[in-house]
């Protein structure tokens, strides 16, 4: 039988300790912080169920520019795609978020840009 401790590996564990990278406690750490800044998606339930989450992200989205805006999540299932309403005063806008959007990580961004874009077209309506 041939001698591996010299390629990598300890009679101890098979990790070595000269490449700090296969450390088991090291990797989990660092997957911990992958997993905590990966998860911005809006939410992880699926259809109806993400509605109150979705309200409450846009409700706080709404309050910071303009609290006078009102804004409703609803679930359309015929489309598979989050309907948001927003309304202030006789001025209704109302937009779409699929799926895609709203349940895959790092595009909370993505959706708050178009939240506010569409807040500031509320404005901008005749």
């Amino acid at each position: 039988m041939r001698n591996l401790l010299g390629l990598g590996f300890s009679s101890r564990s098979n990790f070595d300790t000269s490449y700090p990278d296969l450390d088991p406690r090291a990797f989990l750490d660092r997957l911990q912080k992958q997993r905590y800044v990966a998860s911005t998606m809006l939410s992880g339930r699926p259809r109806e169920a993400a509605v109150p989450e979705l309200q409450s992200w846009a409700n706080q989205v709404v309050e910071r520019i303009d609290p006078a805006v009102a804004v409703t999540v609803e679930f359309d299932g015929d489309s598979n795609t989050f309907l948001i309403r927003l309304a202030k005063g006789a001025r209704v806008l109302i937009f779409r978020l699929s799926q895609g959007q709203v349940h895959t990580d790092g595009r909370e961004a993505e959706c708050e840009r178009t939240l506010n874009r569409k807040i500031k077209d509320l404005w901008n309506l005749i």
